[in-house]
């Protein structure tokens, strides 16, 4: 999980569309870890609510999830806030 969220946040640029396809896709991923009795860590957790925040709320997000900075910096630059 945490080789995921280095790699999504390698990501330089993602349209609101991509945004929430990758979302998507992680959320496909805890479902399956779920079913497997594997729990999510918390930064892939962090990293999924940073990517289906809107723009308006995305601070105040951060403040209320504290991830670690450079998660939220990397997310922050990639959806272009």
């Amino acid at each position: 999980m945490n080789r995921y969220v280095e790699e999504i946040v390698k990501i330089a640029k993602v349209t609101p569309a991509g945004a929430a396809q990758l979302s998507a896709d992680i959320d496909y991923l805890c479902n399956v870890l779920s079913a497997l009795d594997v729990s999510p860590s918390a930064d892939l957790n962090h990293a999924n609510q940073l990517l289906s925040a809107e723009a308006d709320g995305f601070a105040a997000m951060v403040t209320g999830l504290a991830p670690k900075p450079d998660l939220a910096k990397a997310i922050q630059k990639m959806r272009g806030f």
